[in-house]
């Protein structure tokens, strides 16, 4: 390889590099946006109770989501590898024992909810005849998450591929398709509930998205239970390991004023809360 080969190299990643960094902060600033614009118009349809409760529903699934953090860290990782190296068989082996692995693990973790999430409800204080309402919301948020946590895998390996662009592009339709469902279906009298199947039907676009993106993008891509490798699997539970345990961390400090808003006070504090944290959260996403 010559140095003019190496120079023109070293101009591509950074032009690439320059590109997925800046359409990263101008999809990030637009989130923050329609995040904060969406709760005064939420709170004009719905009662700060079920708002809150809505709020808590992501308490909980950012926890279930920590179960697996470490998990997408290796995606990106070892698909980069991997696919600099032309090894698309191990990359095939790398997302069919992910996928594995989280579907597994989130099976389980969807039994436990169902029968932890009666104490859960009473723990927030949610009042009786929203409780009902409250199991509904909970447990399809979680389900809906655990299938975005498995076949999330998609998105993750568009990052390794360095596919950054088209993955955020599939990400901002999906939020602005969501923002406009919201309003839609509030609107047309679904309550609360809009807001839960708005959610719904964000997550299987993209997840549809991702995967189409993902099979054009390598067309020897084939995923099955018959690739599933335990040397894959020592990926996931090393490195992935050592990802896990500080997203955890960071995940008790950014959530623990909630839990103990929701435990102490009821599900309306924890709504409150969601409302005056939106601005700042979202803003420290940007960077």
């Amino acid at each position: 390889m010559t140095a003019q080969d190496t120079d023109a190299d070293k101009k591509e990643m950074k032009n690439l590099l320059s590109r997925n960094v800046s359409v990263n902060i101008v999809s990030k600033i637009f989130y923050m946006f329609t995040r904060v614009g969406l709760p005064p118009v939420i709170l004009s349809y719905v009662t700060l109770d079920e708002y809150g409760i809505w709020a808590a529903c992501f308490i909980l699934i950012s926890y279930l989501g920590m179960s697996a953090f470490g998990v997408s860290n290796v995606y990106i990782r070892y698909v980069a590898d991997y696919r600099a190296r032309n090894e698309t068989e191990k990359i095939n082996r790398l997302i069919s024992t992910g996928l594995t692995v989280t579907l597994a693990l989130s099976l389980v973790l969807l039994v436990l909810l169902w029968l932890g999430l009666p104490a859960v409800i009473v723990l927030f204080k949610v009042p009786l005849p929203l409780q009902r309402t409250a199991f509904v919301l909970i447990f399809v948020t979680a389900a809906t998450f655990m299938l975005d946590l498995t076949f999330g895998a998609f998105a993750y390996v568009l990052h390794g591929l360095q596919m950054i662009v088209q993955q955020t592009v599939v990400w901002v339709i999906s939020f602005c398709m969501e923002a406009a469902l919201i309003v839609l279906m509030l609107v047309g009298g679904f309550g609360i509930y809009a807001l839960l199947w708005a959610f719904v039907i964000r997550y299987l676009f993209a997840t549809v998205a991702n995967i189409v993106l993902c099979y054009r993008a390598i067309p020897g891509l084939s995923l099955g239970i018959r690739l599933f490798d335990r040397a894959s699997l020592r990926l996931f539970y090393g490195y992935g390991a050592i990802v896990q345990i500080s997203g955890l961390l960071g995940m008790f400090l950014y959530s623990i004023e909630k839990v103990l808003a929701g435990t102490f006070v009821g599900v309306h504090a924890t709504g409150l809360f969601d409302v005056g944290e939106k601005f700042p959260v979202m803003s420290s996403q940007i960077s």
